[in-house]
């Protein structure tokens, strides 16, 4: 494909997005009530890499808004996009939580600000906050404006702090710090979203990805589905997990967007696109909501009386049009403001 460039895998963003949140989803529920399938579960269990794909394909698109906004204004449309369709959403469930399912006590309040505000993320055990992803993703809002900045001045910087903070994480694992005991999925996530500021001016200048990078971006995720099964095996340490899915969601864009490329040219099927673009348009709604209707159904023990694969349909199509409600409702809200 002689036009096949970092260009092409941007535009392709909404439909990557609508899989990677898919893929989160399936990976979630899969943690709840796994399946035995030979094939399907490795791939189910590798479902939180999506996480990295939203995360690359964000640090490039946040370029775009930092050229184009002055830094108040991009701090202000984070912020409403992100905080505030998190409070709109996940507000509900977290009174729920604390109000609502469980008995009040001195702390319930204490507690429900800090869950509410997402400050809890950062000194809970790890595992426990089920929105991670919101302050994760804000704390890489409020850095991108310098992080660019250092980009724009010398690339060597960017790649200097993917080593540091490589090197750092590897020591606090070493000394078995609390600090990657509670934040460790956003310490080990830092490269990959540099690596996201580092392939931006590949998109803007249109750099064309050869053939060869293409086979090779299939053969890393070939293998992977080869040896995955077998390296599971081996408690291999989440660290080490987490830098591998960096690798893997970048070879997954490039061979994921050449294969859209072939089928739009051959025009195999326009639905697909546009079904999981709709997806990518709301994934990060659909991330808050279907964590919240996997929390609830598990609390009324209501996962047991489904069949396996009713189960898995639900919550998605639930979690979509929750989601869609949510998102045109407080697009109406903020579209006033």
């Amino acid at each position: 494909m002689k036009n096949f460039t970092w260009k092409t895998v941007f535009k392709s963003r909404n439909l990557t997005y609508g899989l990677a949140a898919i893929w989160i989803v399936f990976y979630h529920i899969h943690r709840k009530y796994p399946i035995d399938i030979c094939v399907l579960s490795p791939i189910l269990n590798m479902g939180n890499m999506g996480v990295d794909v939203f995360l690359l394909l964000s640090a490039i698109g946040l370029s775009y808004s930092i050229e184009k906004n002055d830094t108040k204004t991009f701090y202000k449309n984070r912020l409403k996009r992100t905080f505030i369709t998190y409070l709109f959403i996940a507000g509900p469930f977290i009174v729920w939580k604390y109000f609502i399912s469980q008995a009040i006590t001195a702390m319930t309040v204490p507690n429900f600000a800090l869950e509410l505000s997402t400050l809890s993320y950062f000194w809970t055990k790890e595992g426990t906050y089920p929105f991670w992803y919101v302050p994760c993703i804000l704390l890489f809002y409020a850095l991108y404006p310098v992080l660019y900045k250092l980009y724009k001045k010398n690339k060597l910087y960017i790649i200097c702090l993917i080593a540091v903070s490589i090197i750092a994480e590897v020591l606090l694992v070493l000394i078995n710090s609390p600090v990657i005991t509670v934040t460790e999925r956003t310490f080990s996530r830092i490269p990959i979203f540099l690596t996201g500021i580092l392939f931006s001016d590949y998109v803007k200048k249109e750099k064309k990805i050869a053939l060869p990078w293409v086979i090779v971006s299939f053969v890393i995720l070939a293998v992977t589905m080869v040896i995955y099964p077998v390296t599971n095996l081996y408690r291999i340490h989440a660290v080490l997990v987490r830098y591998c899915y960096g690798i893997m969601a970048i070879a997954l864009i490039i061979f994921g967007a050449f294969i859209m490329e072939l089928i739009k040219k051959f025009k195999v099927t326009d639905i697909f696109i546009k079904v999981f673009s709709f997806f990518g348009a709301i994934s990060l709604e659909i991330y808050i909501v279907h964590v919240a209707v996997i929390r609830v159904l598990t609390n009324y023990n209501l996962h047991h009386s489904t069949h396996c694969s009713i189960y898995y349909i639900g919550i998605l199509v639930s979690a979509s049009i929750l989601a869609f409600g949510f998102s045109k409702l407080s697009n109406k809200i903020l579209n006033k403001h």
